[in-house]
């Protein structure tokens, strides 16, 4: 972090190479950790590495690597909201990035707390859905954001 000599404190400084590479090798970590929670879940079962293969598995909610996604995602909608807080200072687009950094909030919410997995069993009983392509109900309330984005 730097501060410029006209106004100590105004800017920041982010090495992209810097956050690319932190970045890139947490997610080859989580996926080497992952590698014996697929080797004990399939090739070598073993009951003693249940809360392995719950902590690191990628597959799945509610693991480590979830945890990484959310935090990304809500770093992401943080960096978005200073990004709109500056650009309201300098007559941008403010609402754009405002919006996007809740955009990517809510995204972060969802991923920690698994609310379009939770919402699927109560849209499926208010629809009477009991298979076929709207099984996951969770896609009809996002394609109406969708469509809501679109326009």
């Amino acid at each position: 972090m730097k501060a410029t000599a006209e106004d100590p404190g105004s800017r920041i400084e982010i090495s992209k190479n810097g956050v690319t590479r932190t970045l890139v090798a947490t997610i080859v970590v989580l996926h080497l950790l992952n590698i014996p929670a697929v080797i004990f879940r399939y090739a070598w079962p073993w009951e003693g590495a249940r809360h392995y293969i719950a902590f690191f598995s990628v597959a799945g909610e509610g693991k480590l690597p979830t945890f990484y996604s959310g935090v990304a995602l809500l770093t992401a909608a943080a960096l978005l909201g200073l990004i709109a807080a500056h650009a309201q200072s300098r007559g941008g687009l403010r609402l754009h990035w405002a919006g996007l950094g809740g955009i990517f909030a809510l995204m972060a919410m969802d991923g920690m707390v698994a609310i379009h997995e939770l919402s699927s069993g109560v849209l499926r009983s208010y629809f009477g859905i009991t298979g076929g392509p709207l099984y996951h109900a969770w896609v009809i309330p996002a394609l109406v954001f969708l469509v809501f984005l679109a326009l």
